[in-house]
């Protein structure tokens, strides 16, 4: 009856069959890539030692199988094709990844080379927001530019495609 409840990674390791450090970190990349410092996380999780993490992890990296350049380039073309994220919020998922500052810099600029911005910002607002051109009602024109701005876009671009109406302060003082 104990047996039922038992966990099956508690059954494994009864049985003496639990993977390897090696098998577990070359199952989790047959799954998707993965950056170097995830890998370290979810195996740790897993209770492995270090020690066996580094051995399963320079072992991998000599076959090709773990390589943080390439998960970094992967991952960007995956988050701009969604069409939902700006280069900030792009650079804050690598980050938080683990992937090395050096890499991510210049896989952002291979990358989002050629990338319009304008355009994913303008096609998120037709998605989100139809009636914002339309009505032009500046309630709903903050409520767009907070939604780009936690998508990663940066306020210039969210400027120019909302339409602000600024204001000079001469122009205002003098009327």
């Amino acid at each position: 009856m104990s047996d039922e409840r038992e966990s099956p990674n508690a059954k494994r390791r009864r049985r003496g069959t639990s993977k390897t450090c090696f098998d577990r970190a070359l199952s989790l990349l047959a799954r998707r890539d993965h950056a170097r410092a995830e890998l370290i996380r979810k195996l740790v999780t897993a209770g492995h030692s270090p020690e066996e993490i580094e051995l399963a992890l320079t072992r991998l990296s000599a076959l090709g199988y773990l390589d943080d350049e390439r998960f970094a380039h992967l991952r960007i073309r995956s988050l701009v094709a969604s069409g939902k994220l700006g280069r900030a919020a792009i650079a804050a998922k690598l980050r938080q990844a683990g992937v090395p500052q050096d890499i991510l810099q210049r896989a952002l600029e291979s990358e989002l080379e050629g990338i319009d911005e304008n355009a994913t910002i303008e096609a998120l607002i037709e998605r989100r927001f139809p009636d914002l051109r339309r009505s032009g009602d500046a309630k709903q024109k903050a409520r767009a530019a907070r939604f780009l701005a936690g998508r990663g876009f940066s306020s210039a671009a969210i400027q120019r495609a909302i339409r602000f109406e600024r204001f000079d302060v001469d122009e205002v003082d003098d009327a």
